[in-house]
């Protein structure tokens, strides 16, 4: 039997999608979302608890109807920012006495959560479906943002920070050890990384065992949260550079969608660097759908070297042979196959799959927005590098398979023939 629980967390961190995952899997009855919150339409399933308090600031009367939410066990996913610590701190007290698991999640990128929440807070945006629909929107040109208060949003970060700092100094008062976790791990990690923060959770809760890889599995299965397109849209809110210099101004760093375009370009011109020296041509679509870069080896081959994502955030990564003009070609395959190992096959990919910090190809992990892989890796060019030791790796195997036009000589060298070097020198 698992534990009743409560998750403390900000807006737009991913709390309503863990607390319905999480809600759904346990035996106990789960409370309305964020039951203490006051909502338009009509006051949620607690209001009512908050609404006394508010007008009787009794502590001890609060206290016993706090007690009398935990004492049914009722689970529970509560925003903390938008209470004082004197209420976060009785409903602390009431959920500890009670027995319950408390969860604390959090973003690592405070800066887009920041920006997504005045969005959202502007445009209703609160949920993926109708978010898609209002991106849609501005971006074909029918709706436009509104410039976000910088004063006002720089007073949100110095309020969530100190709101975090005094729950966890609560959660010690109270002897209450939470487990933490965060929404870049639950949400933006490869699979390793999301099936290993999710376990942590059920561990805590303490599910049973037994039944929880198969709950690993279904986490797994539903897929990531998000997909509103943050970078496309936070790039249209029309102050966005006085925004990202007023988050700065109180210790917050950028968002990492704008910091990931930033990275991303200054890749592309080592790449192209790089390409230009050997003779290679790079092409680069960095936003829009299905962004990522390309190298191709000589004029007139459709065939190239492609690292895509299968989104803007960059945190789907895949890497391999594309044909510029789709065509079943068996025997290529093939041969890239003998030549590269396995992977996926298809017309518009010969030859193609994920990367991993062990491929012997591209070790880099397929994740690039939520790990180090462009926030270190760009900053010290071993990312570039891994990317072009990788592009000479495909080159070598297409033509030594006869897919692109060289001499005999590196022919030979590459089918070791001869002791001639197969790759061109590195530039300078």
């Amino acid at each position: 039997m698992s534990r009743p629980f409560i998750i403390w967390t900000l807006q737009r961190t991913g709390g309503t999608a863990l607390a319905q995952t999480l809600m759904g899997l346990s035996e106990h009855r789960a409370a309305e979302h964020e039951p203490f919150s006051w909502a338009q339409d009509k006051p949620r399933e607690f209001w009512p608890i908050v609404e006394d308090w508010r007008a009787s600031g009794d502590r001890g009367a609060l206290l016993r109807q706090l007690r009398g939410v935990a004492a049914g066990g009722r689970l529970i996913k509560h925003c903390f920012e938008l209470f004082n610590m004197s209420f976060n701190a009785a409903l602390l007290e009431a959920t500890a006495n009670a027995g319950y698991r408390h969860v604390l999640l959090l973003r690592v990128d405070e800066g887009s959560r920041l920006v997504s929440k005045f969005i959202a807070e502007a445009q209703g945006t609160w949920f993926a479906d109708y978010g898609r629909e209002v991106y849609a929107e501005v971006e074909q040109g029918r709706r436009h943002l509104d410039p976000i208060p910088v004063d006002l949003i720089k007073a949100q970060r110095r309020h969530a920070s100190n709101s975090v700092a005094a729950l966890r100094a609560a959660f010690a008062a109270h002897g209450v050890t939470p487990v933490e976790q965060t929404y870049e791990a639950l949400y933006l990690g490869d699979a390793a990384m999301r099936a290993s923060a999710f376990r942590s959770l059920l561990e805590h809760l303490e599910f049973p065992g037994a039944e929880r890889q198969a709950m690993i599995a279904a986490f797994l299965d539903q897929g990531k949260a998000g997909g509103q397109k943050t970078f496309e849209i936070m790039r249209r809110v029309p102050n966005i550079d006085a925004v990202v210099d007023g988050l700065k101004s109180v210790g917050c760093a950028p968002p990492a969608a704008l910091d990931r375009a930033a990275q991303l370009e200054r890749l592309s011109a080592r790449l192209a660097t790089v390409a230009e020296a050997r003779g290679w041509s790079l092409q680069d679509n960095l936003q829009g759908p299905w962004p990522g870069l390309s190298l191709t080896f000589e004029a007139n081959s459709s065939l190239q070297f492609r690292v895509e994502s299968a989104d803007q955030s960059f945190d789907n990564v895949y890497f391999g042979v594309k044909n510029a003009a789709p065509a079943h070609n068996k025997s290529l395959g093939e041969a890239l196959f003998v030549a590269l190992g396995q992977a996926r096959y298809s017309q518009t990919w010969p030859w193609c799959r994920h990367p991993s910090p062990s491929d012997a190809i591209l070790p880099v992990e397929a994740n690039w927005s939520a790990g180090e892989t462009l926030s270190r890796g760009e900053a010290e060019g071993w990312l570039a590098q891994r990317i072009v030791t990788a592009a000479e790796t495909v080159r070598n195997a297409l033509a030594s398979s006869g897919y692109l036009a060289i001499n005999d000589l590196e022919w030979a060298a590459l089918n070791g023939l001869s002791d001639a070097a197969p790759n061109p020198a590195p530039p300078a």
